[in-house]
């Protein structure tokens, strides 16, 4: 496991895809900082979601995870691999942990670049600070869905081995995640006011069942 684990690092490292989209995500996020420094006027709450959000590893990492499992087939390389490791499995482990370990470095990497440029913006417009275990939390949280993606985009390529596809089924996927995340809690806040609204006129129009016998049986007459 350990040699197939260095072998797949070592296709990493020397692969031109992977140095490619490395630098293209790096610098995709930094060019959204810098304009969301200019261009934006954020919140003081807000600074942590406008400026130092803009991590984009997740998404190369996962199309970059698709296309190493995809091309070993296209290139006709997974012969020789499996005759190295004739064990499928730990193939495919290997190649899974190499790529969430390269998402987690690279996220990691991209988030410290991000959070350099941002300070700058942050100082330069008399901004408030992040909060440091906010930030902390979001470099975590980005780092961690680096992994994953990483590790699903392995999978995604084993299943569907047409490189073309497979980027296709990933980028279509990507896209109504987007959507759908932006538009659940809307959804989500349109039923719980629409279930609260009845129940609350319900209770104000009802009286309750002491109130109906109070009313409905008559007072007995006081014995002098």
């Amino acid at each position: 496991m350990t040699t197939l684990l260095q072998a797949e690092l070592i296709k990493l490292r020397t692969t031109r895809t992977f140095v490619a989209l490395t630098a293209i995500a790096g610098g995709l996020s930094l060019l959204l900082t810098v304009l969301t420094g200019v261009l934006s006027d954020p919140q003081p709450e807000d600074v942590v979601t406008d400026i130092f959000a803009n991590d984009m590893s997740s998404a190369f990492i996962l199309v970059l995870a698709v296309v190493g499992i995809t091309g070993e087939w296209r290139h006709r390389t997974i012969t020789g691999a499996l005759l190295a490791a004739p064990d499928r499995l730990r193939f495919l482990a290997a190649k899974a942990i190499a790529f969430a370990g390269a998402g987690l470095v690279l996220s990691l990497l991209i988030s410290a670049a991000v959070t350099v440029v941002g300070f700058v913006f942050v100082g330069v417009r008399d901004l408030p600070g992040p909060d440091a275990g906010e930030l902390g939390e979001y470099v975590a949280r980005s780092a961690g869905l680096a992994a994953l993606g990483g590790a699903f985009g392995v999978a995604i390529g084993a299943l569907i081995r047409n490189q073309v596809g497979a980027i296709v089924v990933v980028l279509v996927g990507m896209s109504c995640w987007s959507r759908w995340s932006r538009s659940f809690p809307r959804w989500v806040a349109s039923v719980h006011s629409s279930r609260c609204r009845p129940r609350r006129a319900a209770s104000i129009r009802r009286p309750s069942g002491s109130m109906k016998r109070a009313c409905s049986t008559p007072s007995s007459p006081r014995l002098p």
